[in-house]
């Protein structure tokens, strides 16, 4: 099965917003759509890791700002690249009230819609919400943007002549930014390695805290080491690492490690 036909579909960009009590949160969601027209109602999609998402479960609202082509990335990084546990999303970024009292962006905006959550779904990883719109409006005159042209356009390339090495291909972090925590995944398999290379060649088996450790028992510290690092870098194989050959090598180095060990 090839998956890459399903970026073929065609996504817009929004912030979907909700408050409830004093506090109010927006996340980037790519997945609006009209579902009916009588009576009007949209489908809105959004990770159950958001806040945004907790709170809209919460307060039965959402809003969602539908974001134009003249959106800069850094507007992606504010509402898609943090979380609003940890900060005020919405104070750098001039916004109005809907009639529920939910922000819409008025910069970078072609239109804003209202919504009351009549139904949800749960999806397994996201929520699906199934809401009646109270009132929607037209911001400015600014083409509508879409994921195709946030990728081509909006999205940073990297720079390949002054970053060697792996760069994670969601957030666009190299190996030397260790604020991504799928750097730090890839760090912590190169970390276990080094360990595991240090503590064969103190020779293990002489350190005093082993004296009179029976054979089997020592194996199995070496084994179950040794599974851990293998399954950790069969799932950066599978999920997080896109160049083969990085990958590869990481697994040979492992493997071979495990033959020394085990030996």
């Amino acid at each position: 099965m090839n998956t890459k036909a399903l970026n073929q579909l065609s996504y817009g960009l929004f912030v979907a917003a909700s408050k409830y009590d004093k506090k109010m949160n927006g996340c980037i969601v790519n997945t609006v759509m009209q579902v009916t027209s009588n009576p009007l109602q949209i489908a809105v999609s959004i990770n159950k890791d958001n806040l945004t998402c907790e709170i809209a479960q919460k307060s039965k609202m959402l809003s969602i700002s539908i974001l134009s082509e003249t959106a800069p990335f850094s507007l992606f990084q504010n509402f898609g690249f943090q979380s609003g546990r940890n900060t005020d999303k919405f104070v750098d970024y001039p916004f109005k009230m809907t009639g529920q009292e939910l922000p819409y962006l008025t910069e970078h905006t072609a239109a804003f819609i209202d919504c009351t959550i009549k139904d949800m779904m749960d999806l397994g990883t996201h929520m699906l919400f199934i809401c009646a719109v109270n009132d929607c409006d037209v911001v400015s005159d600014e083409k509508p943007i879409t994921y195709a042209y946030y990728h081509e356009f909006v999205k940073p390339k990297p720079d390949t002549s002054k970053t060697k090495g792996w760069r994670c291909t969601i957030c666009d972090m190299s190996m030397k930014e260790k604020n991504c925590p799928r750097i730090s995944f890839v760090l912590s398999v190169n970390t276990a390695w080094k360990i595991l290379k240090k503590l064969y060649k103190e020779k293990l088996m002489e350190n005093p805290i082993f004296t009179g450790m029976q054979p089997g028992l020592y194996m199995k510290i070496i084994k179950s080491n040794m599974i851990l690092i293998e399954f950790t870098t069969m799932f950066l194989y599978n999920v997080y690492v896109p160049k083969p050959n990085t990958t590869r090598s990481i697994r040979s180095l492992v493997q071979a490690a495990g033959a020394i060990l085990l030996k």
